[in-house]
C-alpha cells in the first residue's frame, strides 16, 4: 500500500468515527478531549491532533456543522448542517 493509500483509509476510518461520535452526542456540548479518546476507541492509537485535524476537514467542506463555545477550555456543540 502506498503512503498516500495509507493515509487516505487513515482519513476515512477517523471521519467515519467522528459521525458517529456525532450521532452520540447529537447537539450536547463536548471537549476536544472527548472526541479524541473516542476517535481513539475506534480506530486505534493515532497522531495527537488527528480527529481535532479531520473535524475541521469535515467543517470545511460542509459534511459536518459545530460551533466553539469555549476555545480556552476546547469545547464544542455540533449544529445542523449548513444549506446552501
Amino acid at each position: 500500500m502506498t503512503n498516500a493509500a495509507h493515509l487516505a483509509t487513515v482519513n476515512k476510518r477517523l471521519r467515519a468515527a467522528i459521525f458517529a461520535f456525532r450521532a452520540k452526542v447529537v447537539m450536547a456540548p463536548f471537549h476536544a478531549e472527548d472526541l479524541s479518546t473516542f476517535v481513539t476507541d475506534q480506530v486505534g492509537k493515532c497522531a495527537p491532533g488527528s480527529a481535532d485535524r479531520v473535524l475541521r476537514d469535515l467543517r470545511q467542506t460542509g459534511h459536518l456543522n459545530y460551533e466553539v463555545l469555549d476555545r480556552a477550555n476546547s469545547r464544542y456543540r455540533f449544529l445542523p448542517r449548513k444549506t446552501t
